[in-house]
Order: C-alpha cells, then sequence, then structure tokens
C-alpha cells in the first residue's frame, strides 16, 4: 500500500508533509486515519488545509472527534456538507472559517453555528433561505459572509445589523431588493460574482448598494459593468478588480477620480496601442493587473506608461486572436523599482525592450502556463470567494 512506503510524519520534511496528508487523504481507510491522526498538531496551513478536507472521506462524528477537534483551525477553511456533518460540527469547538453547503434550513443551521462561532462564514448552494435573520442570534459578531447561490433568498434586512468587513454575494438570483446592503456601515471589503453560464449579466454601478466606507471592491465572473462613472461613490477604495468584460481604455479615466486608489486588476481593449487624445494617468496605482485584447501583432507599453505612471509591478496578459503577439517594453523604462510579467494566450510571444529594465525586473511566462502563474490574475489577496461548483 502507498501509504506503507511512506516515511512517518515526524521524519517528514515540512516540504514532504502536504504531499503525504493529500495522498491519504485520497486513499481513505483505517490506515489513512491513523496516518491523518498524526498531524493533526501540525501547525503547516496547507497540512492542516488537507486535513480539514479530508474529512467527508471518513465517519464524520469520529472524524470530528478524533482529529479536528484537536486541530488548531485559524486559518483552515472547514466545509459541512452534510446533516452528519453539520451535528459532528458542534463538538469541535470554535471554526474561524466555515463553509455551509446544502439546503440546510435556519433551525439546523443555528446550533451548530451557534458552537462553531465562525469569524467568516459562506453559506451555499442553499435554497431553503428566505432571509438570514438567524444569523443575528447565533453569529452575531460575524465579520465576513459569502452567499454563494442561495436561491431563495429574498430578504437581505438583517446583514445591516451585523458587524461585517467584507461580503461577497456569488451567482445570488438579481430579483430581491439589495438597498439594506448600504446599511452595513462597517463593510470595507466587497465581491459581486456572476459563474452562470449564458449572456452575461448587466451590472448598472449606481445600482450597486455597497456603503461609501468601502476600501476593496471586486467584480468577477460573467458580469458587464455599466455607468462606471458611479465608482466615485466610494472615495476610499484602495483596491478594484473590474472583473473579465472589456473596459474600452478611453473609459479609465473615471479611476483617477479615486485619489486612494493603489491596486487594479482590469480587462480593456486596446490598451497596447498608441492612439492619440487625453489619458488620465492613475498615478496613485502601484500595482496593476492588466489583460488587453489586441487584433494587431506589435504593441507598445507607452499607453500603459501614461496611464500607470508610478507602478512597481504590472502583470500584463496579452489576448490576442492570433498565433503571435510581439510586446515592446521599451516605454516602461525609467519606472523605479518596477517588476513586470508578461504573458499571451497566442502561440508565440516575442518581448522586446526588456533590456532597457533592469536586469531580472521581467519575467516573461510560456503558453500553458499563465492560467497557474500570472494571467488572468483577478484576484486580490485580500478576497475570500467562494470555490465554483
Amino acid at each position: 500500500m502507498a501509504l506503507d512506503l511512506m516515511p512517518p510524519p515526524e521524519a517528514l520534511t515540512a516540504h514532504q508533509a502536504r504531499p503525504v496528508a493529500h495522498t491519504a487523504r485520497l486513499l481513505g481507510g483505517e490506515h489513512a486515519f491513523q496516518v491523518l491522526r498524526t498531524f493533526r498538531e501540525s501547525t503547516d496551513p496547507a497540512v492542516l488545509q488537507e486535513l480539514a478536507e479530508a474529512w467527508d472521506r471518513f465517519d464524520p462524528r469520529t472524524y470530528a472527534e478524533d482529529i479536528l477537534g484537536h486541530m488548531p483551525l485559524d486559518g483552515v477553511q472547514l466545509t459541512v456538507g452534510s446533516p452528519e456533518q453539520l451535528s459532528a460540527l458542534t463538538g469541535i469547538g470554535s471554526v474561524p472559517l466555515l463553509r455551509c453547503v446544502g439546503d440546510f434550513p435556519a433551525d439546523e443551521l443555528s446550533p451548530a453555528l451557534r458552537c462553531a462561532a465562525p469569524r467568516e462564514l459562506t453559506l451555499e448552494a442553499n435554497d431553503r433561505l428566505p432571509d438570514v435573520e438567524f444569523l443575528l442570534d447565533c453569529v452575531p459578531e460575524l465579520s465576513g459572509l459569502v452567499l454563494s447561490d442561495c436561491g431563495g433568498l429574498v430578504d437581505y434586512e438583517a446583514l445591516s445589523v451585523l458587524p461585517l468587513r467584507s461580503l461577497t454575494l456569488q451567482d445570488m438570483p438579481s430579483g430581491p431588493d439589495l438597498a439594506p446592503l448600504s446599511g452595513i456601515t462597517t463593510l470595507r471589503e466587497a465581491a459581486f460574482v456572476w459563474h452562470r453560464r449564458g449572456p452575461a449579466r448587466r451590472l448598472s454601478l449606481p445600482d450597486v448598494p455597497f456603503a461609501s466606507g468601502l476600501e476593496q471592491l471586486s467584480f468577477d465572473g460573467n458580469l458587464t459593468l455599466q455607468k462606471l462613472l458611479a465608482l466615485t461613490r466610494w472615495p476610499r477604495l484602495t483596491s478594484l478588480d473590474l472583473g473579465n468584460a472589456p473596459v474600452p481604455a478611453r473609459e479609465l479615466g473615471v479611476l483617477s477620480r479615486l485619489p486612494r486608489l493603489r491596486n487594479v486588476a482590469l480587462v480593456s481593449v486596446g490598451l497596447c496601442r498608441p492612439e492619440p487624445g487625453h489619458i488620465s494617468p492613475l498615478r496613485a496605482v502601484t500595482t496593476a493587473v492588466v489583460e488587453t485584447y489586441e487584433s494587431q501583432a506589435h504593441c507598445t507599453t507607452d499607453e500603459l506608461r501614461r496611464t500607470f505612471p508610478s507602478l512597481h509591478t504590472l502583470r500584463l496578459h496579452i489576448a490576442a486572436g492570433r498565433k503571435s503577439s510581439t510586446v515592446d517594453l521599451s516605454a516602461l523604462a525609467g519606472i523605479p523599482d518596477l517588476r513586470v510579467h508578461v504573458s499571451s494566450s497566442g502561440r508565440n510571444l516575442h518581448v522586446t525592450g526588456a533590456d532597457a529594465l533592469p536586469e531580472g525586473s521581467v519575467r516573461i511566462l510560456p503558453r500553458g502556463q499563465e492560467a497557474a502563474d500570472d494571467a488572468p490574475k483577478r484576484a486580490f489577496a485580500w478576497r475570500r470567494r467562494a470555490p465554483r461548483r
């Protein structure tokens, strides 16, 4: 058996421990259970996450009592996906990051949440919750909430009472009134995500009711954003992800009216071709993740230089509709301490002008590596979102 050939946990290096825990998780069975049990006092977050994700491979209560109840769970997301796991949750103790997947009614969730006392909670694929009033009683100090694919939810009123600092709405129905969300005055991080297939969901930013104190805002998935001028309703924004829908370069000027903006992720069209006209420089932005669609074989970075004159980090992905493309980086020369990652969906990517930048500051990713390493790298580190189902 594979586990018999592996060294005991105490003989493993930190680099080796996670693969061993991962293998035991996949194999299941009594021997795997005992191997995982020996890792329960590990301090490695990656190993502990493997243990948390192995829960559904074993008897829920036994695993909860013998392994999960003895683990340090801070920084580990624990997923509950069955009534048996929900029942066993009461014996684990505090679970700071909790994800509940499935049609659990409020009266079943409440006692489990009261015992787990999560700081951050995900409610996913649940059509049996018409409102979230029950959260006020069982998790009154909740600071982070992800609502994902909760098709029965029609009343958001209770959220204005919770001290939420982060909120993600993912694949939520468009009918219910979102106005109560404007009452969450503690909210600092918000995300609106739509992963449904079919025609893009049109989202008018004046209809997005997040409170004015937002510092980090993200859009993702199959969305088309309209009326970008409404972004000025959030003058404290430091991080902004405009999602996957292309934004014309000429419309990016509104971002110059966000004086605290430091981090930007966006998809644009024609951002690497020289065009006449006024460019509104985003002087405060130091990190940009840019995917740009280009029809020409040769792309320059003049427009990028004018748009982002203060960059420290640029991740540039050329989504060209041709087999090869050339990117000239020479216009970026002279920006102090700039680091550039470049990738392309085309078969051949040619980069010129890299010698004008400091040695080692440019990284060129081969085709096929961009999804894992660089582009499109949409979300900033602050954002915790529900996994796609």
